[in-house]
């Protein structure tokens, strides 16, 4: 397991449909504000280009799992029901590495989330839809930090 992926508390994800700015100015701001890692993700590719994605990162190892959605979301369509954060703790228990919750996650519903030991989350609409990226991405951090 890589160091730096033991250090993710909130994990960006760009929209360049939901933003009011640019995908640019929100990944300069994410950062500013702490963001240690950042997922550029555009929903406009073809089927193609996205499964040579997926193979590409299959034979590059996975370092972490990714469990959608948590909540209900509408940046995803086609994300299917939600989970909930029982499956998160089920998923904890059974692997060694990071494990990080996405989905329909917000300030209002965060705190479910962090009681079941998650330290690395995702949030898209609750941050791009926002006017300041930068204090919408420290207000995540800081309930992720002053948790643990």
């Amino acid at each position: 397991m890589r160091p730096k992926l033991n250090e993710i508390d909130l994990y960006f994800i760009t929209d360049s449909r939901l933003t009011k700015k640019t995908v640019l100015e929100n990944v300069k701001s994410a950062i500013k504000a702490g963001v240690k890692i950042v997922q550029y993700r555009e929903k406009e590719k073809s089927t193609g280009e996205m499964v040579e994605e997926a193979i590409q990162a299959e034979k590059l190892g996975a370092d972490y799992i990714g469990v959608s959605p948590i909540f209900e979301t509408k940046t995803k369509l086609d994300a299917g029901p939600s989970l909930g954060i029982k499956l998160i703790k089920d998923i904890k228990k059974s692997v060694n590495i990071p494990v990080v919750a996405i989905g329909g996650i917000n300030l209002e519903n965060i705190d479910g989330v962090i009681r079941t030991g998650m330290t690395s989350i995702a949030a898209i609409s609750a941050i791009v839809t926002k006017e300041d990226i930068g204090n919408e991405c420290r207000k995540f951090i800081n309930k992720l930090k002053n948790n643990f």
